[in-house]
């Protein structure tokens, strides 16, 4: 029997995406990502492998077209296919090859997938590069793929289920009671705060972008690590405050919107599911300079509960392209668990759009990180420094929670000032010479 041809309108975030494709963002729209382990496997193991993934994900067979002037998604049925072969000799040649590869546009239409899986067979070595557009996709999905490639691999049986069915309920939930609840909750924001927080001072109008990282030492993480444990807060709650801290004083204001990423993974069934599941919600949060690091994790931690419990109100209320910032805060905690010996790589894909988005990364195992993607025309040294400053707020926060987020502050800029005459003397030594 033929399996029928399923369609479906777009998430509001997949509209988003979409939007975005079309005004020449394609290329800001790509996931990237290789996962390699040792040893030895068969090609034609990791064939079948590469087809079972394809089979069991509706969302992998998505195809977007136009229907009245309106775009929609078919889920078509699946149809076996010889996989790309990649070999290389080492790490850095496959690095290069991502780096570029990551790069290059997937096209929406009729004719083609949204996503390109190759496998990579290296000297001991073998694994899967993967690269998807984000209309279907997102950062837990590039993880779950990876998960489901190496479980198939080992004989474990897969779960996965319909993103069909996760486009049909967000469609229903406009319907409730509790949807109209969460628009609500925005417009009493909204009266609190009716103006953009933009931390760019200058339009954003570059289609090109540039990420940078922040890699916390091993000590530092396993400090992050006994805070969280012993103090009862999330990885999440103690960045965003000190994000919060950082902003609220290059911004010069107390009170000041956010966006979030909200991974609306909740469930079993939305875990083991490939899809675009992200939304987007603002998060107005306030910064008391006066109170503890504490007190204002506690305050951000609260603001950012409220806020996500109406989360898929928020981007009705405020509509998704005028949202009421240009800084998304996130934190990605998916784990390659088929294979914790992997070597994992992401690639950038080298261009954004007027969104900056700091981002908390957090794989259970080895040091935490901070990613900071951004756009060309937001300067490199302002960039620079909220990626250096933000990690030191938080740390001084954590080794002394009592004290005022105003001190750590002043702190920061004495080491700053203190780090600054010492790169003076050294320059003077220099013109002397």
């Amino acid at each position: 029997m033929t399996e029928e041809i399923r369609t479906y309108n777009l998430t509001e975030m997949q509209m988003y995406m979409y939007g975005g494709h079309r005004l020449g963002l394609g290329q800001a729209c790509l996931l990237c990502g290789s996962a390699i382990v040792e040893g030895e496997c068969d090609i034609s193991e990791m064939q079948r492998a590469a087809n079972e993934i394809v089979r069991i994900n509706d969302s992998l067979r998505t195809r977007i077209t136009e229907e009245n002037g309106k775009p929609v998604q078919r889920f078509i049925p699946f149809r076996e296919r010889e996989f790309e072969v990649l070999h290389f000799n080492s790490f850095e040649e496959l690095d290069r090859y991502g780096e570029k590869y990551g790069q290059e546009v997937l096209e929406i239409d009729d004719e083609h997938d949204l996503f390109e899986l190759k496998l990579v067979k290296m000297p001991g070595a073998y694994g899967a590069i993967l690269k998807i557009h984000h209309i279907i996709s997102d950062a837990w999905t590039v993880m779950l793929i990876g998960n489901q490639f190496f479980r198939i691999l080992k004989g474990e049986t897969v779960e996965a289920y319909s993103f069909g069915e996760h486009v049909e309920s967000e469609a229903a939930f406009k319907s409730t009671k509790r949807f109209e609840k969460g628009k609500a909750f925005f417009r009493e924001e909204k009266a609190r705060l009716n103006e953009k927080t933009l931390l760019s001072k200058k339009p954003l109008i570059s289609k090109k972008g540039k990420s940078i990282e922040y890699e916390f030492s091993e000590e530092e993480t396993a400090e992050i690590r006994d805070y969280i444990k012993n103090h009862n807060v999330t990885g999440y709650d103690i960045f965003s405050a000190a994000t919060a801290i950082w902003m609220s004083r290059e911004l010069r204001r107390d009170l000041f919107y956010v966006g979030s990423v909200v991974l609306n993974r909740t469930g079993i069934r939305e875990k083991n599911s490939t899809g675009m599941y992200v939304n987007s919600t603002p998060i107005l949060l306030e910064c008391d300079m006066d109170a503890s690091f504490a007190d204002n994790t506690a305050s951000v931690s609260r603001s950012m509960l409220a806020s996500l419990r109406h989360e898929k109100s928020g981007a009705t209320e405020f509509g998704l392209r005028e949202m009421p910032y240009d800084v998304w805060i996130s934190y990605e905690a998916a784990r390659l668990d088929a294979a914790p010996d992997a070597r994992c790589q992401m690639y950038y894909c080298g261009a954004h759009g007027v969104v900056m988005i700091f981002t908390l990364v957090d794989r259970g195992t080895g040091n935490l990180r901070i990613r900071y993607g951004y756009n060309v025309k937001y300067p490199d040294k302002s960039a620079n420094r909220m990626l250096t400053e933000v990690p030191r707020i938080l740390l001084e926060g954590i080794r002394d929670d009592s004290i005022s987020a105003g001190e750590i502050l002043n702190r920061i800029d004495g080491e700053n000032e203190s780090s600054n005459k010492s790169k003076l003397s050294f320059r003077n030594i220099l013109k002397k010479k």
